[in-house]
């Protein structure tokens, strides 16, 4: 399993099996994690907004070959 599906679980456990989909891109993550993410601010979930923040950090961080952004290439090698 890919280090950005581990992450999304961690985050958004009860999407796990949604996650675990091999046809469930990185940006399907962040489709998923968008409401939540708003809905925690609405809520004042800091705990939820910790993950969901910590989550989307990570994958800033990381290269984009590494979090499925591209595929072959990065922009920077252009």
């Amino acid at each position: 399993m890919s280090a950005w599906r581990k992450r999304a679980i961690e985050c958004l456990p009860s999407l796990k099996k949604d996650f675990e989909d091999p046809q469930t891109s990185i940006y399907g993550v962040f489709m998923e994690l968008l409401p939540v993410t708003v809905a925690s601010h609405k809520s004042n979930n800091v705990a939820q907004l910790k993950k969901n923040y910590d989550f989307a950090e990570w994958c800033f961080r990381q290269n984009l070959k590494t979090c499925g952004m591209l595929p072959e290439y990065h922009f920077m090698n252009i």
